[in-house]
């Protein structure tokens, strides 16, 4: 997910991504700096379950 950073227009704070990422089911594990945006790696979480 790419948000604009703080201070630019539309910006999103972390809080609520993480918390909408959590709603829908997945993890944040990584967010980085990229120029006048923030970008949010969003994961599914493991299950535990065996891979077939």
């Amino acid at each position: 997910v790419l948000t604009p950073k703080t201070g630019r227009p539309e910006h999103v704070e972390p809080s609520e991504i993480a918390e909408s990422a959590t709603t829908a089911g997945l993890t944040q594990t990584l967010a980085a700096n990229l120029g006048d945006w923030t970008g949010s790696c969003l994961v599914q979480p493991k299950s535990g379950r065996p891979r077939r």
